[in-house]
């Protein structure tokens, strides 16, 4: 009897365990890993308890928090606990990381390194595009940890620049005798480390323009206005004004119509001061769409543009959505294969892939996409702090490849249950004969 309870409890134990990972396994499925990285990223950062919400607009990080302020893209609560974040780092960086004022090549270093460290002690890496809603929760990425640092160089004086290259941004900081540092400030979890271009010179900033070995690092090589050149902190806020006009406004419809005139200003006026940015001009093209006002000109200009700019998302995607809806379906394909060429097809892209019908699995694919756009995955990435963070193409195929060895794996479990409760039986068997 004694035997039977207790086989009963193994057997009872054992589907429920197998369930539980099952479950377990199925979710872990779901997310690119990069979702699991953020969480453990967050789960390890130190946490902030400041009450000084004091905004210094001398700083470029609290210019672009009351920039967010203004425009509605945060709240008054939120922007403050930005200004209380932001604050707490500097008064960390004040008080740990000392600066000789020789300002040689090692005191800059050493300097940047220690405020990097800071950074990453507090802030975690995640991808980020308003300043504000970020900082408020100790998230920050390659320009955001940038503009972070430029506030901490300016504090002792030290001249500062921030680079951007395509996706990405870095610190560039000068030396009394005119030695540049270059620093990619999101290395060794967001604490920084010292960009190694060998046998490169970068002490003369007169041209304005970085002379990068492409072949021997990971930055995408692009000589499109602003990519590779120093900017400071003035440059990066008109910017910054331009990488958020299309930020989700808070509060009523109203603000947002609003505030969608502004932006459309903003950016028309920006395009025709700076038609070579191509920051300015991605927005002006995603405008563009968002209108309804792309023509066959204007098509032609940008066919004509990415012959020299090969990869640029937007400019593919927009030509993609103009060829699809003019029902010139193979033109339109071609476009979002390039993407999924250059590893680059994200969320709208992915929209396309369905539409278009570019994959062999779209059932899967298009699963995919409704679960992540489900109300209770949206509700849980809100909660876990992941709202802003989005799956590539390349994700959703590493999910597909890491849910075949997960489904291997629990078949696996079920087939070594199976063995041992037949252990006895097949003993029993043996005995017999």
């Amino acid at each position: 009897m004694i035997n039977l309870v207790n086989k009963k409890i193994i057997i009872y134990f054992s589907i429920a365990l197998i369930l539980t990972l099952t479950l377990t396994l199925f979710f872990l499925s779901l997310f690119p890993s990069n979702y699991y990285i953020y969480l453990f990223n967050r789960i390890n950062i130190s946490k902030i308890d400041n009450n000084s919400i004091d905004a210094n607009l001398s700083f470029l990080t609290h210019k672009m928090i009351q920039y967010d302020l203004d425009t509605k893209i945060t709240s008054k609560e939120i922007a403050n606990k930005a200004f209380s974040n932001t604050n707490y780092f500097f008064n960390q960086v004040v008080k740990d990381c000392k600066f000789e004022q020789e300002q040689t090549i090692s005191d800059i270093t050493n300097y940047i390194s220690c405020a990097n460290k800071k950074l990453g002690e507090y802030f975690y890496y995640q991808p980020s595009k308003e300043v504000s809603n970020n900082y408020a929760n100790q998230r920050s990425d390659c320009d955001l940890n940038t503009y972070l640092l430029l506030d901490v160089a300016r504090l002792v004086g030290i001249d500062a620049y921030i680079i951007y290259s395509p996706h990405h941004a870095f610190l560039a900081v000068k030396s009394k005798n005119h030695k540049v540092i270059l620093w990619e400030t999101t290395d060794n979890n967001n604490k920084g480390e010292k960009i190694d271009f060998t046998n490169k010179d970068f002490s003369n900033l007169d041209t304005n323009e970085l002379n990068v070995d492409f072949a021997s690092s990971f930055y995408k090589e692009n000589n499109r206005i602003p990519y590779y050149r120093y900017y400071n902190g003035v440059d990066a806020f008109n910017l910054y004004k331009i990488l958020v006009s299309d930020v989700p406004k808070i509060n009523s419809s109203d603000l947002l119509d609003n505030s969608k005139v502004d932006y459309s200003n903003l950016i028309e006026d920006s395009y025709l001061k700076n038609p070579e940015n191509v920051i300015i001009e991605e927005a002006y093209i995603d405008l563009l769409v968002q209108e309804n006002r792309i023509n066959d000109d204007i098509v032609r200009d940008i066919e004509n543009s990415l012959k020299t700019d090969v990869t640029n998302q937007v400019k593919h995607i927009s030509l993609a959505i103009f060829y699809k809806n003019k029902r010139m379906f193979d033109k339109a394909g071609e476009h979002v294969k390039t993407l999924l060429k250059s590893n680059l097809c994200d969320k709208d892209c992915i929209d396309l892939v369905i539409e278009l019908k570019l994959e062999n699995n779209l059932y899967l694919l298009q699963k995919y996409v409704d679960f992540h756009n489900s109300s209770l995955v949206k509700d849980l990435k809100e909660f876990l702090g992941l709202k802003d963070v989005y799956y590539t193409y390349e994700d959703y195929k590493k999910v597909r490849i890491n849910f075949a060895w997960y489904l291997l794996d629990i078949l696996m479990i079920i087939l070594c249950w199976y063995v041992l409760i037949s252990i006895p039986k097949l003993k029993k068997l043996i005995i017999r004969k």
